[in-house]
């Protein structure tokens, strides 16, 4: 077995590191993202930190709503990038 990270784990890292982002562009706290969406901090700060295995597509939207952004955003697809390899080797050039 490898340490090389799956796919499902970079999806979780892009998604984690734009929202984190994101919610500092905006000046919030993971409390007022909470409050706003109606989920618990600890959603937010599992999500922040890629410790949630599964997005559930209620709170994907919540937040992107909450934050002012697309999915495709929040998940870090660059436009033409069509899967997580392309992604890397874009990253890496």
């Amino acid at each position: 077995m490898t340490d090389e990270p799956n796919a499902s784990h970079l999806v979780r890292q892009f998604w984690a590191e734009n929202v984190r982002r994101r919610r500092k562009e905006l000046g919030l706290s993971q409390d007022d993202v909470s409050t706003t969406i109606g989920w618990p901090q600890s959603v937010i700060s599992e999500m922040e930190n890629a410790k949630r295995r599964t997005l559930d597509p209620d709170l994907c939207l919540a937040l992107c709503l909450a934050l002012d952004v697309r999915p495709d955003d929040l998940f870090g697809w660059p436009v033409g990038i069509t899967s997580i390899a392309r992604y890397e080797q874009r990253r890496a050039a």
